[in-house]
């Protein structure tokens, strides 16, 4: 962890756009699709790539507390989207119920056996793995 001066004098050596991820952020990269917005996948993997390009093109910039709650959540957030998919296999067998009784071909597709949930929680702890975590400073929190 550093301070806020000793990131800042990080940053200026190789200057790039600066991505402030907290807690929320992070757990929304695992809880995209059960909220409709797979959009988050993309920009969480694109600033992935670019944080750790060499040179880097952005900064991930965490505050102290953000890894506890991520770890606090992350779980929960895994598991109510094995629920969602759980919930959409079901809906599926339905629909291909009734896709049969009028002769309509539909094929089984079990959205459960993806590892889907296992894949999203990686890629927010790789973002949280490459951030710069920042220790607060009471200095810099008095003049805040």
């Amino acid at each position: 962890m550093l301070g806020v001066s000793q990131a800042c004098a990080g940053i200026l050596v190789s200057p790039a756009p600066i991505l402030l991820a907290d807690t929320c952020a992070l757990l929304d990269v695992v809880r995209a699709p059960q909220r409709h917005q797979a959009e988050c996948i993309a920009a969480a993997k694109l600033a992935l790539r670019c944080a750790k390009a060499d040179p880097r093109r952005c900064v991930v910039v965490c505050a102290s507390v953000v890894a506890s709650e991520f770890a606090d959540n992350v779980q929960t957030a895994a598991d109510e989207l094995v629920r969602h998919l759980t919930l959409m296999d079901e809906h599926g067998e339905h629909l291909q119920i009734a896709c049969t009784e009028f002769g309509l071909r539909s094929s089984a597709f079990r959205y459960r056996a993806l590892t889907l949930p296992q894949m999203l929680r990686q890629l927010a702890e790789s973002l949280l793995a490459v951030s710069l975590t920042l220790n607060p400073e009471q200095g810099c929190m008095e003049r805040a």
